[in-house]
C-alpha cells in the first residue's frame, strides 16, 4: 500500500469515526429527557383512548370506537328534543375529540386508527417515551445513511446543522399530538425508500416497493393531512421511470404495482373504521368543522401564509426546508443526477401545494406543516448527498456501506437500553368520588378525558356549546332526575357558568392533578322547572317577532338618555337571546327629525341574556349616548339577531320616542 492511499485510508477512517461521533451525539442529546403520556385534553386523550379501544377489544374490535356508555345515549336522547338539527349538540354531548354522527346514531372517536394502534403495541405506561426514542432515532439513522452517501466533510457540516435543528424543533411538537412523533418516525424512511426506489424486478427493489406501501399506508392511518405528502412520493418514481434508460417495458411497473397495492391493503383498517363509525368507507370521522375548507377568505389566507412560515416554532423548519431546496443544486460544483432537478420540482410543488390547503382551514395549528417540510427536508439531504459525493453515481466502496452497520447495531441496541430503562409513568389524579357516580351527569373542558381514561366516568364538553343549548340541556337533564356535574376547567366553562348564574353551582370539590387544580361544581336544580323548554333555534319561524312587543319609557340625564324597553312575548313561541345562530340583542338610534328619509345606522347594541316564555315580560334597562348636535330626535329601539335579520323585517313595530336636545341653553329635556 502506497504512502498516498494509506494517507486517503486514514482520512476515510476519521471520517468514518465523525460521523459515528455526531451520530451518536444526537442519539443522546435528543433523548435525554423524555415527554411521558397523560390523557388530558383533545389529542392526548383521543389517541390514548384509541390505544385502550385496541387492548381491550382486540385489533378488529378497536376499529368500532362508538361509546357505549348508559350517559352518551342519554345525553342525545334529550339533546336530540331541544333542537332536530344534531349539528347544534353533536359536540356538547360528547368528550373531548368526539362527536356525535347522524349517520350511525352513535357517539364516535374522530381520529383515524394509525396513532393507537401503534401505541397499544409500545411498552405500556411507556407510550410516548418510546415514540420519542423511536422518532430521533429515525432521524439519526437517515443522517447516519446521507452523510454515509456522501463520505464528505462538507457534508457532514451541512447535514449535521440541518438535522441539529431538525430535531431540535421535532421534539417540541411530542406532546401536542401523539400523531406527530407517530408520522415522524415513518417520514425518513418514507423518504430513504422512495430514494432507492428503482423501476427494476429485482428482489431488492420489489421489498423496497412494498415496505414503501405499507409506510405510505401507515402515514394515512395516522393522519389523513398526509395524504397530501404522497403525490411526492409518487411523482419522484415517476421522474426515475421516465429517465431510465434503455428500452421500456411492462415489467417498470411491477414495482409501482406492488407498492400501491401494500399501500391499499394497509389503508384497509381506516376504511373499515370509517365504514363502520359514520357509515362510509370514503367518509372521515373528523367533525364538519375540522374539514372545513374556505376558498374565499383572503384574510384568512394571508394571515395563516404569514403564520406557517414567520410566527411559529414549525415555522424555522419550513423556512430551513424551503430554502435547502432552492439552494442546494448551487452548494456542489459537481454534478448531480438526472432525476435531482425534476425531484426539486416535484419537492416544491408538493411543499406549497400543501400549504395552500393548510392556510384555506379556518383553524391554524403549528404542527400541521411540519410533515410535509421534514419529508423534504429528508429527501432533499439524500438527494444532495449523491451531487456532493466524489463517487457521484458510483458505486460505494465498502468501507462507506459498513460504516452505517456498526453505528445501525449500536443506536439499536441504545434505542432498547433506553426504553427498557425509563421507569413506568405514574399519574396522579384525584376527584370527588361523587362525581364519578354512574347515574349522574358529568361536565367538563380538558379534563373530562383524563377522567374517562382513569376513572372510566363518561363526560361530555359542555363548553362547546351556546349559552342557550347549555341552559336547555342543564334544565332539562335536570328535570329528568339526574345530578349533574361541571368541572370549570377552560375559559369558555367559566363564562358560560357566568352567563346562567354562578349562584346556580355549588363548589363541591376539585380535579387535581400533578400540575393543575380546578374547582368542581353541582348544578342547582331547584329552578329548573321555571325556565321554558324552548328549540334554540327561531330561524325557521320568524313570523313570531310579529308579536313581540316593546314599550319604550325614560329620561334625559346629562349627555345620556336613561332607557327602560320592556319586552313582551304574546307569541305561542318561547325563545332565547342566545340561539344556536347570532345572538338576539336590542339596538337604539336616535333619527334627525329632519332628517327621517335618511335615518342612521342602527350601530348601538346591548347584549340579552334571556329566555321568553309564551305571555312572559321582561324589563331591560339601557343607557343611549345623546347625539352632539342641536335638534328634535326621534329614539327607535329594536331588535336584531346578529347576522341574521332585524325582528321588525319581520313585523315587530319598533318602540319610539321624541327627544329635545337644545344644546345652546344647556337645558337637555324630554318631550313624549
Amino acid at each position: 500500500m502506497t504512502q498516498t492511499h494509506l494517507g486517503h485510508m486514514i482520512k476515510k477512517l476519521i471520517l468514518c469515526l465523525i460521523i459515528s461521533l455526531g451520530a451518536s451525539f444526537f442519539a443522546l442529546h435528543f433523548t435525554s429527557n423524555l415527554p411521558s403520556a397523560y390523557a388530558i385534553g383533545c389529542d392526548s386523550y383521543g389517541y390514548l383512548k384509541q390505544k385502550q379501544l385496541f387492548a381491550d377489544r382486540g385489533f378488529v374490535g378497536g376499529l368500532n370506537t362508538a361509546v357505549s356508555d348508559s350517559e352518551a345515549s342519554f345525553l342525545v336522547s334529550v339533546a336530540s328534543k331541544i333542537n332536530t338539527n344534531f349539528l347544534t349538540w353533536s359536540e356538547v354531548v360528547a368528550p373531548h375529540c368526539h362527536h356525535y354522527d347522524q349517520t350511525t346514531k352513535q357517539i364516535v372517536l374522530q381520529y383515524p386508527p394509525g396513532t393507537g394502534l401503534i401505541l397499544s403495541l409500545l411498552p405500556a405506561n411507556k407510550e410516548l417515551q418510546s415514540l420519542s426514542v423511536l422518532m430521533v432515532l429515525s432521524t439519526v439513522l437517515l443522517y447516519l445513511i446521507t452523510n454515509t452517501l456522501a463520505f464528505t466533510l462538507r457534508h457532514f457540516v451541512i447535514s449535521s446543522f440541518i438535522c441539529y435543528v431538525m430535531l431540535a424543533v421535532m421534539i417540541k411538537f411530542q406532546v401536542a399530538s401523539y400523531s406527530i412523533p407517530v408520522t415522524m418516525l415513518m417520514l425518513p424512511w418514507i423518504a430513504l425508500l422512495t430514494y432507492f426506489l428503482k423501476a427494476t424486478t429485482t428482489l431488492g427493489n420489489l421489498s423496497v416497493a412494498l415496505a414503501l406501501g405499507v409506510l405510505c399506508g401507515l402515514l394515512v392511518d395516522v393522519r389523513i393531512a398526509s395524504t397530501l405528502i404522497l403525490p411526492a412520493v409518487a411523482g419522484i418514481f415517476i421522474a426515475k421511470l421516465v429517465l431510465t434508460p434503455g428500452r421500456k417495458s411492462l415489467s417498470v411497473l411491477v414495482a409501482p404495482v406492488i407498492c400501491l397495492a401494500f399501500f391499499g391493503l394497509t389503508i384497509t383498517p381506516l376504511l373499515y373504521a370509517n365504514l363502520v363509525n359514520v357509515g362510509g368507507a370514503l367518509k372521515s370521522t373528523y367533525a364538519i368543522y375540522d374539514r372545513e375548507l374556505r376558498f374565499n377568505n383572503l384574510d384568512l389566507i394571508i394571515n395563516n401564509i404569514q403564520y406557517y412560515l414567520t410566527d411559529n416554532l414549525a415555522a424555522v423548519v419550513a423556512v430551513l426546508t424551503l430554502a435547502f431546496l432552492l439552494l442546494c443544486r448551487n452548494a456542489s460544483t459537481l454534478q448531480h443526477p438526472p432525476s435531482s432537478g425534476i425531484n426539486l420540482i416535484v419537492l416544491l410543488l408538493v411543499f406549497v401545494g400543501n400549504l395552500v390547503f393548510f392556510c384555506l382551514k379556518p383553524v391554524a395549528i403549528d404542527y400541521y406543516f411540519l410533515p410535509v417540510s421534514v419529508f423534504c427536508l429528508c429527501f432533499g439531504l439524500l438527494d444532495f448527498s449523491r451531487g456532493t459525493s466524489p463517487l457521484g453515481r458510483r458505486r460505494l466502496p465498502i468501507l462507506n456501506v459498513i460504516t452505517v452497520i456498526p453505528c445501525t447495531l449500536v443506536l439499536i441496541s441504545f434505542a432498547g437500553y433506553r426504553i427498557t430503562m425509563e421507569p413506568a409513568q405514574k399519574v396522579n389524579v384525584s376527584v370527588p368520588d361523587t362525581i364519578l357516580n354512574k347515574q349522574a351527569i358529568l361536565y367538563a373542558g380538558i379534563t373530562g378525558g383524563t377522567i374517562d381514561y382513569y376513572f372510566g366516568k363518561y363526560s361530555s364538553k359542555l363548553d362547546f356549546g351556546t349559552h342557550c343549548i347549555v341552559e336547555q340541556l342543564l334544565t332539562r337533564v335536570a328535570l329528568a332526575g339526574k345530578e349533574q356535574f361541571i368541572i370549570n376547567d377552560t375559559p369558555k366553562m367559566s363564562e358560560l357558568m357566568q352567563d346562567i348564574g354562578i349562584d346556580k353551582f355549588e363548589k363541591i370539590g376539585y380535579f387535581k392533578d400533578s400540575s393543575a387544580s380546578y374547582e368542581v361544581y353541582k348544578f342547582d336544580d331547584s329552578h329548573a322547572a321555571e325556565l321554558p323548554l324552548i328549540s334554540c333555534d327561531f330561524s325557521v319561524n320568524k313570523q313570531f317577532a310579529s308579536q313581540i312587543d316593546l314599550q319604550l319609557s325614560g329620561e334625559v340625564a346629562g349627555s345620556h338618555f336613561n332607557g327602560l324597553i320592556k319586552l313582551t312575548n304574546n307569541s305561542d313561541t318561547s325563545f332565547s337571546t342566545r340561539p344556536v345562530a347570532g345572538p338576539v340583542r336590542l339596538s337604539w338610534r336616535f333619527v334627525d327629525t329632519e332628517k327621517i328619509n335618511s335615518p342612521p345606522p342602527w350601530l348601538a347594541r346591548k347584549d340579552l341574556t334571556m329566555m321568553v316564555a309564551s305571555g312572559q315580560s321582561y324589563d331591560i334597562p339601557f343607557v343611549a349616548d345623546l347625539p352632539k348636535d342641536k335638534g328634535k330626535y326621534l329614539l327607535e329601539v329594536t331588535l336584531v339577531q346578529e347576522g341574521f335579520s332585524w325582528f321588525q323585517d319581520y313585523g315587530m313595530a319598533t318602540s319610539t320616542q321624541t327627544v329635545l336636545i337644545d344644546q345652546s341653553l344647556n337645558d337637555l329635556s324630554i318631550k313624549k
